[in-house]
């Protein structure tokens, strides 16, 4: 048996970083309007 680390392709890097993106872009940005319309409750404006 051998304890070699299985092989990591690099190629995948960018998959996962655009995959990341596409979740946290929206998700951020959902965020964003749900604190800002949060404060407008909270300030009375």
């Amino acid at each position: 048996m051998s304890s070699e680390h299985p092989h990591v392709d690099v190629n995948h890097v960018p998959r996962i970083v655009l995959s990341w993106a596409l979740v946290t872009i929206p998700l951020g940005y959902g965020l964003f309007q749900t604190l800002k319309a949060v404060s407008k409750l909270f300030t009375g404006g």
